[in-house]
């Protein structure tokens, strides 16, 4: 019996190790810090360009990790729709360069054009 709960122990353990993280605050690029406790986090495994999304569906506002030193950068107004699409898009990163990246889309969801939501 001892012998099958270490093993499982150290399974689950290296099983958490492995995990995907997801960050509790962002802090965004030129911008600030905030929690994401209440937005929906997604970790992405399949792409070298982005390595987490966080939405918060209420505000339409979200945060994607770029780069290989994880940058937080945000985007507002973003309908569910267009969330939905880059999450499942074969490429994240072709998606994301081509629908959500401020100089593709005639700054549609550029946060200088709109009002930041206050997450405090």
């Amino acid at each position: 019996m001892s012998y099958f709960f270490n093993l499982v122990t150290i399974v689950a353990s290296l099983w958490l190790l492995s995990s995907p993280s997801v960050a509790e605050q962002a802090c965004i690029r030129n911008y600030k810090c905030i929690s994401v406790q209440k937005f929906n986090c997604e970790p992405v495994t399949g792409s070298h360009i982005i390595y987490q999304t966080c939405y918060f569906e209420p505000e339409r506002y979200l945060i994607v990790w770029l780069g290989k030193h994880e940058a937080a950068y945000h985007f507002c107004d973003v309908p569910p729709d267009v969330v939905s699409e880059f999450r499942h898009a074969p490429s994240m990163g072709h998606y994301y360069n081509t629908s959500i990246l401020s100089r593709s889309n005639n700054h549609r969801f550029d946060c200088r054009d709109h009002v930041i939501p206050d997450f405090e």
